[in-house]
């Protein structure tokens, strides 16, 4: 693309140098029409509002010869020129492009320096804040080791005595105790034991009593399956005709059912068939309208396209003014991009150098708070020493309380054990009760379901009795024979029931024996469980017995580890003596460099500040470049609009011109049709007339001679070319007029192949301008992310101010502690000494 622009630069630039003598341009025309008047010194030009002078014809009047001679040129010529310049615009804002993305990577560099300066600035201070906090957290360590090893020492040596006579008084209670309850479990092992015997016994008499009442059951269960056998016989006999009832009218509703479905089937193909015809006029309602439809979007796609052809000529002149704002409005950007960044220069040099100041008056303000630390932790010895006495107090009371915990401990497992073993006792003898209880409920409601059931019977059976005997006194002569045959089959019924009745009373041993077998389970169960009860009561008397012999060997283990402490405790004394005194050495060293630490970090504190100052008076300055930088955009798209409509109203009025100019042409096209008809008959009314004249000049000569007959032809001759010379002149001004159709024909194609190019280079304007703007958008949103990293450390600069200021007031008051009790100490250190010695 780049060379070809290139080869039609030096193309343009070689003709219109061909002719350097030419007049300049008017003012007011187009730069094409410009092109045109250098190369050809044209007198005679198109006119800049669009309209054209009068000619011969409809087209204007340039030069015939002229226009046919430089269409071919004035194509070149007009693409040359607009790409020339599209490429120029393209390079330049490349350039500026270029341009400002090297600058801005600057200063995203020197703010990416400014902030590791920043950055590290603030590591240093915290680096010496962390070991500010280390070294007070070491000495607090070991000023509580030392304070829980001499606590440790003085229990170990005051407590000793009074746990040993305790130990021995509770081994006392606990064999006693022991003894106790060893006499109690024998008297509740021998009281279990009377209470067995006599659920034995209770047992043996109820299963007496269930025997018994399972002989009686036998006799009712015979009785009833007497009764049940008759029954069974009527039952049968009233379902087989009610089942053939039901068959009959089952077999006639599914007659029913089967016409009234096919009834409905074909109204469902009749409903069917009228469907598909309805669905055929739908579709071929459908067709035509999408013909119509297609039809009527074909004809606005050829007004659209008419539409996109007016808009070519107004994006050449929207291209121009906004190349122009563009240029100016980058330039101004560049200028004020480089002021900022020659003022942001200077601040983070000054800057810089208070940060090094605050860092010096830093170190000396440490120094002087680590001497008044030290002096404070003296104080703060002293008062831990009284604080451990204190404590010491404390841990006698409490192991007292806890000597008197273990007491209450033992007495409240005694209490449970009683209650334990009370309530086993009563489980058992519920469960007892309750299994006798359901087993005597079971038999109880059998025995009532079974004699219900037997007076049903018996009675439904001494109504059928009654009833059969008065049947048989009315007809007991008539049916002998009959009476004969169904004694027979009453006989053999009754062999068939009594055999139901054995099988019957045959399963109701079965059930009766297996209830009997289940009975002797659960009470085999239950002696069981009463078995393990007694197990476990063992195995809960020979753990506690174990537990006492573990309490007192654990007893004896912590005598023997209280006499090896005391030995320990004197060794860790005599060792803690002299990790004192090193410690008050290092302290002295350790203060002296906490006051130089102090005065470091106060002048850090001050520079953080300065520089907190710079970065203020920075972020404003960045406002209010941003401001201007916003402002300038919104004065650029505003121009841009302008520029755009008035493009548009341009591009309106030569469209109409274009328009009136097709009009004509189409006007010419006509007559020239018509002239080619007109032609057409002239010439076969020439040709008649030729053949009429030599048939007439053969027959004149025959009959003049052939002098006399040239003579007629000459004058005949003139008579007729006086006659057509003006048909003549009326063919060389069709010709002529010709010639212009074709020259306007000519011009239209290039009009439209221009226009298409033009097409062409609006769609890459577009796409450069959406590209351009959306860097700039891209931009601005930079700048908006910027300010708000400003602001963000700006408020994570101030809230790591705010927690260093306090920790330094912490540390000061650790510090300040550490010295009082180091001063509070010495004197108890040299107490401490003379008593051990002692």
């Amino acid at each position: 693309m780049s060379g070809s622009i290139v080869d039609r630069q030096d193309d343009v630039g070689n003709t219109t140098g061909q002719d350097n003598k030419a007049e300049p341009p008017p003012a007011g025309v187009s730069p094409l029409e410009a092109a045109l008047y250098a190369k050809y010194g044209l007198d005679h030009h198109v006119d800049h509002s669009g309209a054209m002078p009068d000619a011969p014809s409809a087209a204007g009047n340039i030069d015939t010869c002229d226009l046919n001679a430089s269409d071919e040129t004035v194509q070149a010529l007009s693409q040359g020129q607009l790409l020339f310049q599209a490429s120029q615009v393209a390079e330049n804002l490349q350039q500026q492009f270029a341009e400002l993305e090297r600058r801005e990577r600057q200063l995203n560099e020197r703010f990416a320096q400014f902030d590791q300066e920043q950055r590290n600035t603030r590591l240093r201070i915290h680096d010496q804040e962390q070991q500010l906090l280390v070294r007070s957290d070491e000495l607090d360590q070991r000023d509580l080791a030392f304070e829980q090893a001499r606590s440790q020492h003085e229990n170990f040596i005051q407590d000793v005595k009074q746990k040993e006579h305790d130990l021995e008084i509770a081994r006392q209670a606990l064999e006693h105790e022991r003894i106790n309850y060893r006499s109690e479990l024998q008297k509740e092992q021998e009281i279990e034991q009377v209470a067995l015997q006599h659920a034995r016994s209770a047992l043996e008499a109820e299963r007496h009593q269930l025997a018994d009442q399972l002989s009686a059951n036998q006799q009712e269960h015979q009785t009833l399956l007497e009764t049940i056998q008759n029954n069974w016989e009527a039952e049968r006999q009233q379902l087989r005709h009610q089942l053939v009832n039901d068959l009959d009218q089952e077999r006639a509703d599914f007659l029913k059912e089967r016409q009234q479905w096919q009834k409905t089937h074909e109204t469902q193909q009749a409903e069917l068939t009228r469907q598909r015809e309805v669905q055929d006029q739908a579709l071929q309602r459908a067709r035509d309208e999408w013909a119509e439809d297609r039809r009527r979007l074909q004809e606005e796609s050829d007004r659209e396209l008419q539409k996109t052809e007016q808009e070519v000529q107004s994006l050449r002149l929207d291209f121009e003014s906004e190349m122009k704002q563009a240029r100016s409005s980058l330039d101004t950007a560049l200028e004020s991009e480089r002021a900022e960044v020659e003022r942001q220069r200077e601040i983070n040099k000054a800057a810089r150098q208070r940060a090094e100041e605050d860092l010096t008056s830093e170190k000396l303000k440490l120094n002087d708070e680590l001497d008044r630390q030290r002096r404070q932790h003296q104080d703060w010895m002293d008062s831990t020493r009284k604080e451990f006495f204190d404590e010491l107090d404390k841990e006698r009371t409490r192991f007292d309380a806890e000597m008197q915990s273990e007491r209450d401990d033992l007495d409240e497992r005694k209490s449970a054990l009683e209650k334990l073993r009370g309530e086993l006792i009563e489980k058992n003898r519920r469960e007892q009760d309750n299994v006798l209880e359901r087993i005597q409920r079971e038999w109880d409601d059998e025995r009532k379901e079974l004699r219900k059931k037997l007076a049903s019977d018996i009675d439904e059976e001494r109504r059928l009795l009654d009833k059969e005997k008065m049947q048989w006194s009315v007809t007991k002569e008539a049916e002998a024979s009959e009476l004969e045959q169904k004694r027979k089959l009453n006989e053999d019924a009754i062999q068939k029931s009594n055999q139901a009745a054995t099988k019957k009373r045959e399963r109701l041993e079965e059930k009766l024996r297996e209830r009997k077998g289940k009975f002797d389970e659960e009470r085999e169960q239950q002696r069981k469980e009463i078995t393990a009860q007694k197990t476990d009561l063992e195995r809960e008397k020979t753990e506690l017995q174990k537990q006492v012999e573990f309490e007192q060997n654990h007893l004896h283990a912590v005598r023997k580890e209280i006499r090896e402490a005391q030995i320990e405790l004197r060794r860790e004394v005599q060792q803690s003596q002299n990790e004192v005194e090193q410690r008050t050495e290092s302290l002295r060293k350790q203060t002296s460099q906490l006051k130089r630490k102090r005065q470091l970090v106060q002048q850090s504190e001050e520079s953080l500040q300065r520089e907190q100052q710079a970065f203020h008076a920075a972020q404003a300055a960045h406002a209010e470049d941003l401001k201007t930088q916003r402002e300038t955009l919104g004065q650029e798209r505003a121009d841009a609009e302008k520029a755009h409509d008035l493009g548009q109203a341009k591009i309106s009025v030569e469209q109409e011109e274009l328009s009136r100019q097709m009009r004509q042409l189409d006007a010419c096209r006509d007559r020239l049709d018509k002239l080619h008809a007109d032609m057409e008959r002239i010439q076969i009314e020439s040709l008649e007339s030729r053949l009429a004249t030599e048939e007439a000049l053969a027959q004149l000569t025959e009959q003049v001679g052939s002098d006399a007959a040239q003579g007629r032809i000459a004058a005949a001759r003139s008579a007729l070319e006086k006659r057509y010379q003006p048909i003549r002149a009326a063919m060389e001004r069709h010709r002529f007029e010709a010639r212009e159709i074709e020259t306007l024909t000519n011009l239209r194609q290039q009009i439209q192949d221009l226009q298409a190019s033009l097409r062409m280079h609006r769609s890459e304007l577009e796409t450069w301008l959406g590209d351009s703007e959306n860097h700039l958008q891209q931009r601005e949103e930079r700048l908006v992310i910027s300010i708000a990293s400003w602001e963000s450390r700006e408020s994570q600069w101030r809230s790591i101010h705010n927690e260093w200021s306090q920790e330094k007031m912490r540390a000061e008051q650790i510090i300040r502690g550490l010295l009082e009790e180091l001063n509070d100490q010495s004197p108890a250190m040299a107490q401490a000494s003379n008593e051990t010695a002692e």
